[in-house]
């Protein structure tokens, strides 16, 4: 019996073993797919984070030419003011040769 004792415990000694690195292989490959779950799940978040970033740059920008529009609009109404002003004065020195041309401040604000 002790030589049957002695199989009998090797090969329960052999089987818990078994089943140890089995349950740890086991435990491993459930884990992976968690691991690819919080990868997937950050993956997701980044995406969503991003488009949300875009969504807002987009807005930015579409102020922004909004803006710029406004700008030009304003430059080409000042551009139209600067070159009438500088007719006035051209016709006003050609019809005066000797006259000092004085420039009210209010004027030059304006311009």
């Amino acid at each position: 019996m002790d030589g049957w004792q002695g199989v009998i415990i090797a090969f329960i000694t052999a089987y818990f073993g078994y089943l140890t690195v089995k349950g740890k292989r086991q435990a491993d490959a459930d884990k992976v797919p968690a691991d690819a779950a919080q990868v997937s799940a950050d993956f997701r978040e980044l995406a969503e984070m991003s488009g949300k970033i875009i969504e807002e740059l987009r807005h930015q920008v579409g102020e922004v030419k909004g803006e710029l529009a406004s700008l030009r609009s304003e430059f080409g109404t000042l551009e139209i003011k600067y070159r009438g002003s500088l007719r006035s004065l051209r016709e006003y020195r050609r019809e005066h040769p000797t006259t000092v041309v004085v420039i009210d401040p209010e004027v030059l604000r304006d311009l």
